[in-house]
């Protein structure tokens, strides 16, 4: 039998972010927010979480630029790998 990391048993208490559709999710947590784009995490003070999620963009030098970044990159690679040709690995 496995261990199960601790923090994925409370993974289910993510839920997605406001950010235009894009795949970015926000999990609070006692303190703290998490939020996550496919590739990259950030880690916030809850008294500013709700003001960094509004602010999840593509403005550059806005604090969610980065994962606006993340989420385009990770839609951009679905897409490819949908349209593209197969091609299995041998």
């Amino acid at each position: 039998m496995f261990t199960i990391f601790p923090l994925l048993a409370e993974a289910k208490a993510s839920r997605p972010a406001y950010a235009a559709g894009r795949p970015i999710f926000r999990w609070d947590c006692a303190g703290y927010a998490m939020f996550y784009a496919p590739g990259y995490l950030c880690v916030i003070d809850l008294e500013n979480a709700d003001r960094f999620e509004g602010a999840i963009g593509p403005q550059d030098g806005e604090p969610g630029a980065e994962l606006w970044r993340h989420a385009e990159k990770a839609i951009a690679e679905a897409s490819a790998w949908q349209e593209g040709p197969f091609c299995p690995n041998v």
